[in-house]
């Protein structure tokens, strides 16, 4: 009975509309180049400093709106909640801060998923909110995020996932582990049905998503300056014996010995995903020519050897523009 309540307490608020001052923070000075921003347009429209391109976090509704075409975006799975199977509320303190995030974000939980089109192309849109419980996943989340693969496998339309998120939802124990398998599984099915998925991976990516289904995408993108890894940088600080350098673990890093296919800034993130997807797509609309969608041809390089390949700094590092 006390879940129920709980379910139905959750069920009544979560409409509940998103702390304003959250959403519009704005800046006077770039927090990382100190220069005057606050009547950029490049920060006020996407929220880039267009001096030094430091790109701050935006929440998932803002995301949304800068990917998905005007008015295509259609959100699913928005009134899942957990019945608590562990009695989490009984943990008042997450469960405080978990009302917080709600009010704060006006979320339900840290993942929002829904139907849209991307450059005209019909796609299964996934983003994750660090703002809420810092991205995570618990229990709502993997479900959120498996249902929204296996609609994409079922219905043979591309699924693009946003990852923003850092550690673990350490608070619902072992059932937020298993999401990491969860989440793995339905990725796993866009690949057996040669659904194309796409990956951007923001600031920061680390933790559960990272270490589950961000991985696993056809083509995986990363914002510019996003800090990535298995584990947030903070933690392997605090265990290694060695100093690690910041720009180890940055985007650009990854990029540099392979690990990622580019990174874009984000004031072009939506024509490249969107060139993409087209491409991807082209097979299923009997389309072969994407000449028109390619500035430039290939380019010839020097052979290297494999391993030369994953471990020359900077050997890699051709970014879209």
């Amino acid at each position: 009975m006390r879940n129920l309540a709980n379910f139905l307490v959750h069920l009544f608020n979560r409409d509940s509309e998103p702390d304003r001052a959250y959403l519009s923070v704005i800046h006077d000075r770039c927090l990382f180049c100190e220069e005057p921003i606050s009547d950029s347009p490049s920060y006020l429209a996407y929220r880039v400093c267009p001096f030094c391109r430091f790109h701050y976090t935006v929440t998932a509704r803002q995301r949304i709106d800068l990917l998905a075409d005007k008015g295509t975006f259609k959100e699913s799975y928005k009134y899942i909640s957990s019945m608590e199977p562990l009695s989490f509320s009984r943990r008042s303190r997450y469960r405080k801060f978990f009302s917080q995030d709600q009010n704060r974000t006006g979320l339900t939980e840290a993942a929002v998923t829904g139907v849209c089109r991307i450059g005209d192309t019909e796609t299964m849109l996934i983003v994750l909110d660090f703002g809420f419980m810092g991205g995570t996943m618990g229990s709502v989340v993997g479900e959120k995020v498996s249902m929204a693969f296996e609609n994409a496998a079922r219905r043979g339309i591309p699924a693009v996932a946003v990852v923003s998120g850092g550690g673990v939802r350490i608070q619902e124990g072992v059932l937020s582990l298993m999401q990491m398998a969860k989440t793995v599984t339905a990725a796993n099915r866009l690949r057996d049905e040669e659904v194309p998925f796409v990956v951007v991976l923001a600031n920061p990516s680390t933790g559960q998503a990272y270490a589950s289904f961000a991985n696993l995408a056809d083509v995986i993108l990363a914002e510019p300056g996003s800090l990535i890894g298995l584990s947030p940088l903070r933690t392997l600080r605090e265990v290694s014996k060695m100093p690690l350098p910041l720009d180890a673990h940055t985007a650009e890093a990854h990029v540099g010995h392979g690990l990622l296919d580019n990174v874009v800034d984000r004031e072009n993130l939506r024509l490249r995903i969107s060139s993409l997807l087209e491409i991807l797509t082209s097979h299923k609309h009997g389309k072969s020519n994407h000449k028109h969608l390619l500035k430039s041809g290939p380019v010839e390089c020097e052979a290297v050897e494999p391993w030369e390949a994953v471990t020359a700094p900077g050997i890699l590092s051709v970014h879209w523009q």
